[in-house]
């Protein structure tokens, strides 16, 4: 898999090839951006492979939000609708993963020689699908159609279901993975992470059919496995929220601020936030109320902007108490994947789904003493992925939220 982490810059693409119709608004708008992550990708493989992963799940929740929210058609079916943003962001997103799972599947040379002969055929000229694939299936020397049209001609996602074992083998252990899909399956590459005590091996993993089994053997006995490690395929069970969603659904926000501690310190941040949000967007100011105003309606009908920890703001209190936080809150500072957070100048938000309705979410900015909270909202921090730990004014770790059934334990 080491090379799906590299690109080579003489590999990169030119010209513009126009849509002959919104059906093609997959390869206009997916190859300029499946091109400028190229283009951007680090050239150390290590730095290589958490960029890529980021930007492909980021992409995937993306995907996932606007299908909770508004209605989903395939790429090739779908028409410009400038009342929905999923009219654009479907056909992108799908369009970025057909190309990047054709890369997985042709390898880098084959795939620039193919991305370059559709550049050069059909330069500054409107060109179909069927051209576009035509085009490339000739310069690869094999039919990519089988590859691509799944993601243009299908709505929905893979949603692949997961069965692993480990098992003794001569000198080494063999662990089995067997990969099985419903209805009509997905074609596509995917990366799988073993962990084992001297670190992480990264394996490939072709799927094909209703059910793939695939075997890997290591010297050393593995802990677990990690499926689609690098996020390569978009699957439907991804957690459909990152934060900045908070400016996708921007009509239907409420904040709330906490008054259980630091009540004026907390109104004026969160006043100042409500207009870093607005100065961000469209510098409409959204409704603001205190924890203890808002009533069940509230929570069922809003997407959710919640300032304070639980001793601070009552909802981000229940939120916790039904366990619905990435986040454990302990006195004087927060856990985040075991790591505990205790200085004062340190601070954490996140976005989850809402537990009052499921096609909402709620995003949650907190932090260790009020001066840190206002470091964090003084401004509307862009490009962060689902949660993010600051200390001062500097991001310190980020991440996405993991996707259920995908890391298995191998006891």
């Amino acid at each position: 898999m080491k090379e799906s982490f590299t690109y080579p810059a003489k590999g990169l693409w030119e010209n513009t090839v126009f849509p002959a119709t919104d059906a093609e608004n997959w390869f206009s708008s997916g190859s300029a951006a499946y091109h400028t992550l190229l283009r951007r990708m680090p050239s150390d493989p290590a730095r290589a492979l958490t960029f890529q992963r980021d930007a492909l799940a980021d992409l995937n929740a993306r995907y996932a939000f606007f299908a909770q929210r508004e209605p989903e058609t395939a790429p090739l079916a779908t028409s410009t609708d400038y009342s929905r943003y999923s009219a654009y962001q479907h056909p992108r997103i799908k369009g970025t993963f057909a190309l990047h799972q054709l890369r997985l599947w042709l390898g880098n040379e084959t795939f620039a020689k193919a991305l370059k002969a559709v550049h050069e055929a059909h330069a500054g000229k409107a060109a179909t699908t069927e051209a576009i694939l035509a085009t490339a299936s000739a310069a690869a020397d094999r039919d990519v159609g089988p590859l691509v049209k799944p993601w243009l001609e299908r709505t929905g996602l893979p949603d692949p279901k997961l069965e692993a074992a480990v098992a003794p083998k001569h000198n080494a252990f063999e662990v089995s993975l067997t990969v099985r899909q419903t209805g009509t399956p997905w074609p596509f590459v995917a990366q799988v992470a073993l962990e084992t005590p001297k670190g992480r091996r990264f394996e490939r993993i072709e799927v094909t059919g209703a059910e793939t089994t695939a075997r890997f053997t290591l010297p050393e006995r593995p802990t677990a496995l990690h499926f689609n490690a690098g996020a390569d395929v978009p699957v439907a069970s991804v957690v459909p929220v990152t934060l900045p969603n908070l400016l996708d659904a921007w009509e239907d926000l409420l904040f709330v601020r906490g008054t259980g501690r630091f009540q004026e310190s907390h109104h004026s941040l969160a006043l100042r936030f409500q207009e870093a949000v607005a100065d961000a967007f469209t510098d409409v100011v959204l409704p603001l109320k205190a924890d203890g105003a808002v009533i069940e309606a509230d929570l069922a009908h809003h997407d959710l902007v919640l300032l304070g920890r639980p001793e601070e703001n009552a909802v981000v209190a229940r939120l916790a108490a039904q366990g619905a936080l990435p986040v454990a809150f302990v006195p004087g500072g927060f856990q985040v994947n075991g790591v505990t957070h205790a200085r004062e100048d340190e601070g954490v938000a996140f976005a989850v789904p809402s537990p009052w309705n499921p096609k909402r979410m709620v995003h949650v900015y907190a932090a260790n003493s009020p001066l840190q909270l206002w470091r964090m909202t003084k401004a509307l921090q862009r490009g962060l992925p689902a949660w993010a730990v600051w200390r001062g004014d500097r991001i310190t770790t980020r991440g996405h939220h993991p996707v259920p059934g995908f890391t298995v334990k191998l006891p």
